[in-house]
């Protein structure tokens, strides 16, 4: 049985001390007075390194925001929720906004609790979103509901490169967002759950317009890319994946696959998160990083 690092945490003693400062900032006024000076920071600024870490709040502590001229309510215990009411600079995220039209049909795959939906749900004409994880579910529709949402179709299920029933698998309980699904048995808890093809839903659903696909599921995007070829031939749509080689391996994947993959279905790449057009697959990748994939041409 392959073994999956819970991610612990080893906290050093320079943390703790500075964990004790970093508590005054949980106080109610305190908090919301930091919370406007780290917006849109980056996470190695100054005042990022006063926010206090998730793991010093109490299970479920919510708060509820506007960010994106969306409302959410964040459980800002877990990692994805504390990301998002802290607000530092998500690159990813900006770019993703700076894509959405009005026009458009998009699919978040991987939606969590919803926040890349909900921006999408706001800015575009129609969303379908999918998040296999029950509990990341119910909090999805609960965002969508917030903000009166009706453009959006949501489905608890996975999606792989044929269906049938999977392990998805809770590695982290501060951050749901690293659940995963999982070809071999790691040493976690698991629920199991059904898995569709994104073509088979495209069909089922009478999808007849594809703009944009987000991936995010933890190292099983290339599952997701097999099972959507006819997608991806008959819309070539524009699609935004998070990419990490370790966890691409651990499905027996890689970066270097999906790029391969992507160029060979006629893709331009762009690097988010390092700001550069992919050109030459022969050089070194990043271990992580987020791209954007496109069939125009970038400027």
């Amino acid at each position: 049985m392959t073994q999956v690092d819970p991610l612990q945490y080893k906290i050093s003693s320079k943390t703790k001390i500075l964990n004790l400062a970093r508590r005054l900032f949980m106080l109610p006024i305190a908090e919301n007075w930091l919370a406007k000076r780290t917006s849109n920071k980056k996470a190695s600024s100054f005042w990022c390194k006063l926010i206090p870490p998730e793991y010093l709040y109490h299970r479920n502590s919510y708060r509820t925001i506007k960010v994106n001229d969306a409302t959410l309510r964040l459980n800002i215990s877990n990692v994805v929720d504390h990301a998002a009411f802290w607000g530092y600079e998500d690159k990813a995220a900006s770019f993703f906004l700076s894509q959405l039209h009005r026009e458009h049909t998009v699919i978040d795959i991987g939606a969590n609790i919803g926040i890349f939906s909900t921006y999408a749900a706001i800015r575009s004409n129609r969303v379908i979103s999918i998040e296999p994880d029950i509990r990341n579910f119910s909090r999805l529709e609960e965002n969508l509901a917030l903000n009166n949402i009706t453009n959006a179709t949501a489905l608890n299920v996975g999606l792989g490169c044929r269906a049938g029933k999977k392990r998805l698998y809770r590695v982290v309980e501060s951050n749901p967002g690293m659940n995963r699904v999982m070809d071999k048995e790691i040493d976690a808890p698991y629920t199991e759950i059904q898995i569709e093809t994104l073509d088979r839903i495209i069909e089922n659903l009478n999808i007849s317009k594809i703009d944009i696909v987000k991936i995010d599921t933890e190292g099983y995007e290339m599952n997701i890319l097999n099972g959507a070829i006819n997608c991806l031939e008959k819309f070539k749509p524009s699609m935004m994946l998070e990419i990490d080689d370790r966890l691409l391996r651990l499905q027996s994947s890689s970066t270097l696959e999906i790029l391969h993959f992507l160029k060979g279905r006629g893709y331009d790449i762009y690097d988010i998160t390092n700001e550069r057009i992919i050109m030459d697959l022969s050089i070194q990748m990043p271990v992580h990083f987020d791209i954007w994939c496109s069939v125009s041409r970038f400027n």
